[in-house]
């Protein structure tokens, strides 16, 4: 896995994954699409190119023109 940097070849952090967790009820639909990687180590959090990011509450509305950040996993 690699963290701090959308590039594998340029900055960030490689980490050895222990486990992937996939949630009991995920579907091809993409229902309950959502899991846990596990690594061997913690994942360093410097609040720059790592940092905890919150999630909105279901029933959030996002305003015209306001800031958002995107989150990924490729595998």
């Amino acid at each position: 896995m690699h963290a701090g940097s959308p590039y594998v070849e340029i900055g960030g952090l490689s980490l050895e994954v222990k486990s992937i967790i996939i949630h009991e009820s995920f579907n091809p639909q993409m229902d309950n699409d959502i899991g846990l990687i596990v690594t061997t180590i913690p994942i360093p959090m410097d609040g720059v190119t790592v940092a905890v990011i919150t999630m909105p509450k279901e029933d959030a509305i996002t305003a015209d023109g306001a800031d958002i950040f995107v989150t990924k996993y490729v595998s």
